[in-house]
């Protein structure tokens, strides 16, 4: 395998995925063809070609994979390696979609009164008052979002500084 960092295996992984899933779709199309009407590219080539790529994706993404285990870095005072970095960064992306995915109200608490008709055919109503609580009204529902954006950021530039300058291992 040649010497790269891991920002260029990751750019290569991107590419061998583009290439295979091309090569699959190549494939797929051309293992059923009228005899007059053959196709572009053969389902055997194509085959042989997704399963090069695939072999060398895996051998990447396998080097990539021990090359985040062992690389440890400094994060905000605390040691941490690319592995439990790139975990809590998928953990962080999910809190922040689930934040936002919260139903809130303005305010910690909402009054609204509403008449309700006492019978069928009487034109008496009561009054009713239902207060609704809110244990994270939207301002502070858009300040943890901040919050747990700044942190993905930090994290994500410190993680894309390591992986310019962290050679593959294998």
């Amino acid at each position: 395998m040649e010497t790269m960092t891991i920002s260029q295996a990751l750019r290569k992984i991107s590419k061998l995925k583009g290439v295979l899933k091309e090569q699959l779709e190549r494939a797929q199309n051309a293992v059923v063809y009228l005899a007059d009407n053959a196709p572009a590219f053969s389902f055997a080539s194509s085959w042989e070609q997704a399963e090069a790529a695939r072999d060398a994706l895996i051998a990447l993404e396998t080097a990539l994979r021990v090359t985040n285990a062992v690389t440890k870095f400094d994060f905000k005072g605390k040691p941490m390696t690319l592995s439990e970095a790139t975990c809590r960064l998928q953990e962080i992306k999910g809190t922040i979609s689930w934040v936002k995915g919260l139903r809130t109200q303005a305010q910690a608490e909402r009054t609204e009164t509403e008449y309700v008709s006492i019978g069928y055919s009487s034109d008496k109503a009561i009054e009713k008052t239902k207060i609704t609580k809110c244990d994270l009204p939207e301002a502070k529902r858009a300040d943890w979002v901040k919050r747990e954006q700044d942190q993905f950021d930090a994290l994500n530039d410190a993680v894309e500084a390591v992986n310019h300058r962290t050679t593959l291992v294998g």
